[in-house]
């Protein structure tokens, strides 16, 4: 393996594991590997290096390196319910200390707990934890765009993005609103800026059915209060989803799964605030039917294990 790949893109896989069930051999944390951000390789063939004992479906994966040099995983674990998956790992491959988090449990009207990511506060010393949710009755219901069995055929949603505190994946804060911009909004990321401003990355589900677009919100704070929307940064592509920063190089990488394509998407900035955002998305290299997650750049040794990888498991 060259030297110089230091980039992990973790996801999970559609449209053939559509139904994210357990006889999928694409249920699970997959991984791909990359030189440049553009070009990637599937990790152990393309087959999950992770399988949950926990949940239905393994989908939206994320995945940050905190202080004490363990990585911190949070997945969604259900179309409905109450609660996220996390795990921690040291090398990406064996994961630990696997649980549901009822993160949720607290409202009886809430019917899903979507997209959860992670972000470390090093100010605060602290882990946030934040995710997608819809409480029946509490806001507008303003979409109806999810046909999926189980949440009710043509009922609206009111996704928020929620959250919640800890030190040590042990024991939790309250569950509080973070981000609140009077729309059906999923799939948040959080990164700081030059500017010491945080972005609060997402999907904004416009009222016409599931077209959504990449938006940003800024904030003094990784727990806001955030500002509000910007326009547009995904171009003209519809059906976008999963937005997810990586510094490469002098660029802020954004990528997001264009749903209804099967295929990633990307632009690029060289800072989060800016106005232009250049599609780069013709120079992606990604193995078909890839669907949306993290990339994180890690250490080359952790990348050569990577490389090598090989699941002993018989899917």
């Amino acid at each position: 393996m060259e030297n110089d790949i230091r980039y992990v893109f973790a996801h999970f896989w559609g449209p053939r594991a559509q139904n994210d069930n357990r006889g999928s051999d694409l249920f699970g944390l997959s991984l791909q590997i990359s030189a440049d951000g553009f070009h990637w390789k599937p990790i152990n063939g393309g087959k999950p290096v992770y399988k949950p004992s926990i949940g239905t479906v393994v989908r939206d994966p994320t995945i940050r390196l905190g202080p004490d040099g363990r990585y911190r995983m949070v997945w969604t674990v259900s179309w409905t319910g109450q609660a996220i998956g996390t795990a921690c790992s040291e090398d990406l491959i064996v994961w630990r200390d696997e649980r549901e988090i009822p993160v949720m449990e607290w409202s009886s009207a809430c019917v899903n707990s979507w997209a959860p990511e992670v972000y470390y506060d090093d100010v605060r010393e602290e882990w946030i934890i934040f995710w997608s949710s819809t409480i029946r009755g509490v806001l507008e219901e303003d979409i109806s765009d999810y046909q999926r069995e189980g949440l009710g055929k043509g009922k609206p949603f009111n996704n928020r993005i929620y959250f919640c505190t800890t030190k040590d994946f042990a024991t939790y804060s309250e569950t509080r609103l973070l981000y609140e911009p009077g729309v059906n909004v999923i799939d948040a990321t959080i990164e700081k800026g030059r500017d010491e401003r945080y972005y609060l990355f997402h999907k904004h589900n416009l009222k016409a059915g599931v077209h959504g677009v990449i938006k940003c919100a800024v904030g003094p704070r990784p727990t806001g209060p955030y500002g509000p929307m910007s326009d547009t940064i995904s171009g003209n592509y519809k059906f976008c989803e999963g937005s997810n920063l990586a510094r490469i190089g002098e660029w802020w990488m954004c990528y997001f799964d264009l749903s209804a394509e099967h295929r990633m998407a990307c632009v690029r900035a060289k800072t989060l605030g800016s106005k232009e955002w250049e599609d780069v998305t013709d120079r992606l290299d990604f193995p078909e039917n890839v669907k949306h997650g993290c990339v994180l750049e890690v250490p080359e040794s952790i990348a050569a294990a990577l490389a090598h990888h090989v699941h002993q498991d018989n899917y």
